[in-house]
């Protein structure tokens, strides 16, 4: 088994997105309401990482 890097940027990257899911998935499944738009949030950031991705920022 291979040991994870915790300097990757990629994988906090990952970590960073699922986590903003998974917070929005406990507030609808509780029945909390917000005024923002989680999509629009959640598409914003990945745009950035991924740009940050190309341009080679977020790499191994």
């Amino acid at each position: 088994m291979k040991n994870i890097n915790w300097r990757d940027g990629k994988l906090w990257a990952g970590l960073i997105s699922l986590g903003i899911v998974l917070i929005q998935q406990l507030m609808v499944a509780f029945g909390f309401t917000y005024p923002v738009d989680w999509q629009n949030i959640v598409g914003i950031i990945n745009t950035v990482l991924t740009l940050l991705g190309m341009l080679g920022v977020i790499s191994d």
